[in-house]
């Protein structure tokens, strides 16, 4: 039986001192402050029994488990207009602290349950000078209520407000597992996993997982030869579910409190109320069924090693946030998408040990695997991939349907310019081209020499494309007009400072990339047996030291992020590139000494 505790808190505190000139909105001759904390704790409970039997020429290992985890988030921020001493950020910090504790502790006095409160000198409905209220929901009858309270004694500020979230989710298992070898040569291995999530309703809360794998050791047979020291073919099939993008109570639609404001005057504006979550109790699993085949050979005692794996995977009830049907309460709701998403492919590794002595060794190994992504059994059509900037608002890159990948862009074709320097293009198509790469790979050499070592690891992935937002938002001759720096290709375009900059194949680019994504050169000191060391080693490690690419933007892995809720639906993006950050090339140089 285990049990693990992780907990993290994070603060920020956000001060504009009133001697900021131009500020507006309340700021100047007033200070602006802001205080956040997020709480969040995790409890894990974990109990399993293992038995282990051999029964003539049978082994068996059975693991039978529980398991239960929460996951706690504890939010809340204050905001606070009017301190007396505006010039010091000391001084605000600690007016803004001690208004915070005086507040909350009169409005938790009140009303336990509450979500948030607000004390001003007077209320923007003129109502309760001198006080503020607090306003929460009763649990026991379901029913929102606000109460007003006089202006406590410790509040330092002419207004402050608070909002508050406390939610907990909770992951529960069951699971079991056998394994079985029959003569040493056939293995056997069944599993069962029955997962519960309190972010589903209670009629599909439960999802049932199994799984198999058989496997032959063909090396335990008498008639392979002795060049084989592995040969073993393997099978399986299992099912696993996935909860993830969803959160707190999705499934079920309640109202609580919106945001508490604090206006330019100084006064707060009493919350009205917010729908969360939609009436969803359908709402359930999604799923991923895998087949898989594979054969794991080695030679010459391992010295030549590798695999070659061909799967096939089915998702089904993806979990997504969609338009709701209007007139509805919540204009996105969460669904199980009625399709299959399918992803089938191989993967082939190999590595071979080409010096391996006591001074020096020289192995190399690698992968290389190709995936196909299809979305099928799909009717509707949805817009995805959220581009950003001036005057494409609301555009988007990407569209989810039936017979193409994930992250297909659809995009209208761009052509060149006209005479005027006007963009010639079609309507918006399918292009046949994808955020998804169909090929990966992977390359390490490790060598050394007596005490000196060598690791580097390769990646890349190609056949994939990328949307490079930053250029069609930024990079075009109407930011000329704007009075905004551009790069050097746009002077020669031929595009017209007034023409628009719509989303166009223009913009799309090859993401193929091949990285060096980690060198580590050592040298280990010999130690002599009367040392008082055991080890020394000296090191230098390089990360992402190069990238080999056509991409114009700064980095082709760029990093995938939602859609915005506000514009499309929320579902996920891979391939957009709007300003991302690239990764950092580091170094770091190290000692590590034994004793």
């Amino acid at each position: 039986m285990t049990y693990g505790l992780d907990r993290s808190d994070g603060e920020r505190v956000t001060l504009a001192t009133g001697n900021s000139r131009g500020a507006g909105d309340g700021v100047e001759n007033y200070g602006q402050g802001q205080l956040n904390e997020n709480l969040t704790t995790s409890n894990l409970l974990e109990a399993t029994l293992n038995y282990r039997k051999t029964a003539g020429n049978i082994k068996m290992d059975i693991v039978g488990g529980y398991s239960i985890q929460s996951f706690r988030n504890k939010y809340f921020w204050a905001t606070a207009r009017g301190f007396s001493d505006y010039s010091s950020f000391g001084a605000m910090e600690r007016d803004l602290r001690a208004s915070y504790k005086a507040a909350n502790a009169a409005a938790g006095a009140i009303y336990s349950d509450y979500n948030n409160w607000g004390v001003s000198n007077t209320l923007e409905n003129g109502t309760q000078p001198s006080g503020g209220f607090v306003s929460g929901i009763i649990f026991g009858e379901g029913v929102l209520e606000q109460t007003y309270f006089p202006r406590p004694a410790g509040v330092a500020v002419e207004a402050i407000g608070a909002n508050f979230y406390d939610q907990t989710d909770y992951l529960q298992s069951y699971f079991g597992r056998g394994n079985f070898t029959i003569n040493e040569k056939y293995l056997v291995t069944l599993t069962l996993r029955v997962d519960g999530s309190s972010k589903f309703g209670a009629d599909n809360r439960y999802g049932v997982f199994p799984s198999g794998a058989v496997a032959w050791q063909i090396h335990e047979e008498g008639f392979l030869p002795s060049a084989f020291s592995t040969l073993k073919l393997r099978a399986g099939y299992g099912i696993v579910g996935n909860q993830d993008g969803l959160g707190y109570g999705e499934y079920i639609r309640r109202e609580r409190y919106s945001d508490v404001g604090v206006g330019t005057n100084r006064q707060i504006s009493v919350p009205g109320t917010a729908t969360q979550g939609s009436v969803n109790p359908g709402l359930k699993w999604e799923s991923t069924a895998q087949t898989s085949v594979g054969l794991d050979f080695g030679f010459f005692n391992e010295r030549l090693t590798g695999s070659i794996d061909y799967y096939l995977k089915e998702t089904t009830d993806l979990l997504l946030r969609r338009l709701a049907a209007q007139p509805a309460v919540a204009v996105q709701i969460f669904d199980n998408l009625d399709a299959t998403v399918e992803n089938k492919g191989w993967e082939f590794s190999l590595g071979y040990s080409f010096i391996d002595s006591d001074d020096a060794e020289f192995t190399v190994s690698g992968n290389i695997s190709h995936n196909k992504n299809e979305l099928k059994d799909f009717a509707g059509v949805l817009d995805a991939g959220t581009i950003y900037g001036q005057g494409l608002t609301g555009a988007y890159a990407q569209r989810l349907a039936g017979g193409y990948p994930l992250f297909s862009y659809h995009l209208r074709v761009f052509e060149g310019f006209d005479e005027n320097g006007q963009p010639i293009g079609d309507n918006q198509i399918f292009i046949g081209k994808s955020a998804l790469p169909t090929w990966n790979m992977g390359l390490s050499i490790n060598a050394r020499y007596k005490g000196f070592d060598l690791a580097m690891y390769f990646t890349g992935q190609y056949g994939h494309y990328v949307y490079n937002n930053t250029k069609n938002a930024f990079f075009t001759a109407g930011s000329i007009n704007n009075a905004r720096n551009v790069t050097k290709d746009v002077l020669t375009s031929g595009e017209s400072g007034a023409a628009e900059a719509p989303v166009s194949t223009r913009f799309l680019e090859s993401g193929d990339f091949t990285r060096l994504q980690n060198m580590t050169l050592g040298y280990n000191v010999p130690i002599s047996n009367q040392s008082f060391l055991n080890r020394l080693r000296f090191y230098v490690t390089a990360q992402n030291l190069f990238v080999i690419t056509d991409y114009s933007g700064l980095d082709p892995e760029v990093s995938t992020s939602p859609a915005d809720y506000s514009l499309l639906n929320g579902l996920p993006t891979a391939g957009i590139d709007y300003a991302a950050y690239p990764r950092p090339r580091t170094f770091t140089i190290g000692l590590t000494a034994s004793f």
